[in-house]
């Protein structure tokens, strides 16, 4: 059976390679010039940045095994060691005991009195389910201004569905609980105890698909890159062909086809209509810094209103070979929407962006060699209000086509982790059609 699969991100890569792995032809599209979606690396002579901070961790064994088996034993454990920058000061998250310590104690009376406080009616925006499950105190110090900045839109205009996967995908550990400022009161000891460790990929998180890549070559898949202005052939409730333009132009027929960029392009592609459905944008800061910086963090948090990014990570302390001896780096965050000045024009935020490292401590201007920025399109869906409704409808339109599949982070419109496109990709080729 020939597969085409739209989309060289870790979910195509991986269902590509266990089709072919079947028996089955597979030709992977792929718009960007090279592989990996949002989990390839980007490097610059001897340092090596990934997009924003990357790990793989797993409770499921099939999904750790496939892991494990791609990097042929290229990976190294680590911890875990993150903070959020609250009131200029920096907190461990998820919280730990220095939250008692740190916080002025008007704010840990608010807190207390904010667990007895009877929540209001319950709505469906992001807002009211943070303030029902955290309180008036909470929500104001951590969540407003961080998912503000982060969404770009204000809290009322989000769905509750965000709290609780933001939540998650920010937590991992399924042993700690976040339901209410109950159980975020008692984070402190539960953090203490927390033992996970992570894997990470010697050379950068892009070593992962580096891998599949190759492996789907050397099977005899076919991956092409740059392929621009794709458009399909329809028939009896079928996709039965396409066409696309890039360094070729050609026209290919196939059996199946799964679609991991964004519905809302298959959705235009298939004149379907546009669903009001959104991606949040990336653009990511690589900076080289001429010395060692000294933090211990993986990455911080930055909710502060007045800051310009949302997150700060540090390559060196997922592995120290990111960096040179006697060197290091910062890949800082910002996100936007597609018709922001950001977008259009990223490098306008340096002069900002070296105030506030400066601000904050992290570095000075004396102290960065280069800034390289890179713009990453569709990296975040935006659980606005109405998206379950334009989702189940957008779904409902394709769902005609019997050879068609949605897959990852922006073909299903979920935010997930790289271990779940992974865990839904080894899911559908178990089952193949």
């Amino acid at each position: 059976m020939k597969y085409i699969i739209i989309g060289a991100g870790i979910a195509g890569l991986t269902a590509g390679y266990r089709l072919i792995d079947k028996g089955h032809d597979v030709i992977i599209l792929e718009k960007e010039p090279d592989i990996g979606g949002l989990s390839r690396s980007f490097r610059y002579g001897s340092f090596i940045f990934d997009i924003g901070p990357h790990r793989f961790f797993t409770a499921k064994e099939g999904v750790d095994k496939f892991i494990r088996f791609m990097l042929k034993r290229d990976y190294i454990v680590i911890g875990r060691r993150n903070s959020i920058h609250l009131l200029n000061r920096y907190f461990s998250w998820p919280p730990g005991p220095d939250a008692f310590i740190k916080l002025p104690p008007n704010l840990l009376l608010k807190l207390f009195f904010d667990m007895f406080l009877k929540p209001g009616p319950e709505r469906q925006d992001f807002k009211n389910s943070a303030i029902r499950r955290y309180g008036k105190t909470l929500f104001g110090l951590v969540f407003k201004d961080y998912t503000e900045k982060f969404c770009c839109a204000p809290c009322e205009e989000l769905h509750s569905d965000w709290i609780k996967v933001s939540l998650e995908k920010a937590i991992i550990d399924k042993n700690i609980k976040m339901d209410s400022l109950f159980d975020f009161s008692r984070l402190a000891y539960k953090t203490m105890g927390s033992k996970m460790r992570f894997l990470y990929p010697k050379g950068g998180c892009g070593r992962f698909t580096q891998n599949l890549g190759e492996m789907i070559s050397e099977k005899g898949g076919k991956i092409i890159k740059g392929v621009n202005n794709i458009s399909f052939g329809l028939g009896d409730n079928r996709v039965t062909s396409l066409k696309y333009t890039g360094a070729d132009k050609a026209t290919v027929e196939f059996d199946r086809l799964i679609y991991t960029a964004p519905i809302t392009e298959l959705a235009r592609q298939l004149n379907l209509g546009a669903p009001d459905l959104e991606y949040l944008n990336s653009v990511i800061c690589n900076i080289e810094i001429n010395k060692p910086l000294r933090r211990k963090e993986q990455w911080i948090y930055f909710g502060d209103s007045d800051l310009s990014f949302v997150r700060v990570s540090f390559p060196r302390n997922f592995d120290k070979d990111n960096v040179p001896s006697g060197r290091d780096s910062l890949c800082v965050e910002f996100t936007c929407r597609h018709n922001n000045l950001l977008w259009s024009d990223p490098g306008f935020i340096r002069g900002r962006l070296i105030a506030d490292l400066a601000r904050i401590g992290l570095c000075h201007k004396q102290d960065i060699d280069n800034i390289h920025i890179e713009k990453i399109a569709n990296t975040y869906p935006i659980y606005k209000l109405n998206y379950l409704k334009e989702l189940e409808t957008v779904k409902n339109k394709l769902s005609r086509f019997r050879n068609l599949t949605c897959l990852g982070r922006t073909g299903e419109f979920w935010h997930n982790n790289m271990d779940e496109s992974i865990e839904a990709a080894l899911k559908i080729t178990e089952d193949t059609y």
